[in-house]
């Protein structure tokens, strides 16, 4: 399957390399706690469980680390994947366009930062800004594609000036006939309507 696609394979190297600088950072993050913990537990023997603490805490992204490593589409979902095995060899015929927030085939559409979340042009049902905040700070900003099968591309575009949102906006009308563009009560119930009727199909099939 991997030899099928030259795509397929840079998002496997990507996703593997990232997997392995994962693990090295974590492994030198527990390993400093760990150490951290018995030099200063001869002085305060009260210190060592927090440090442990600390390093158990950075198991967990160790764990997934690993698992990129071994099996680098893994852990990106069952539809994420289904997708990007269906339009990879999409992806190396023909790129219709290209920037530094989307790429487009003739089939589908993908995001540079995460090449392996991948979906078709005609899957996507909408497209809108989404903001999250803290304390009534922005904390993030992306402008979202979702699908029937809820898998979500995700532009990052947070510090974007209001210009580069609006064009990102016409690329993806543009290449997605079927998108409902911007934020609205309707389009909300729109994509949560069709993603209960795409599980309700795959629950009766």
């Amino acid at each position: 399957m991997y030899e099928d696609s030259e795509y397929l394979r840079r998002v496997i190297k990507k996703r593997r390399t990232g997997g392995i600088v994962m693990s090295v950072c974590c492994a030198l993050l527990i390993g400093f706690f760990i150490v951290m913990g018995l030099m200063i537990s001869k002085s305060d023997k009260d210190a060592l469980p927090v440090f442990l603490l600390f390093g158990g805490i950075a198991v967990i992204p160790l764990i997934f680390g690993i698992i990129k490593m071994i099996s680098p589409l893994a852990l990106i979902g069952k539809y994420a994947r289904a997708n990007l095995e269906k339009y990879a060899p999409d992806m190396d015929r023909k790129i219709v366009y290209e920037d530094k927030f989307i790429i487009v085939s003739e089939q589908a559409i993908a995001f540079p930062g995460k090449p392996h979340i991948i979906v078709g042009r005609n899957d996507v049902i909408a497209a809108w800004v989404y903001t999250s905040s803290y304390n009534f700070i922005p904390t993030s900003k992306t402008l979202n594609l979702y699908t029937p099968e809820a898998v979500t591309v995700q532009i990052n575009v947070y510090g974007r000036k209001k210009e580069t949102i609006k064009d990102i906006f016409i690329k993806i009308a543009q290449y997605c006939p079927n998108c409902r563009m911007g934020y609205s009560l309707e389009n909300q119930k729109f994509v949560s309507y069709s993603q209960k009727q795409f599980r309700q199909e795959r629950k009766n099939q």
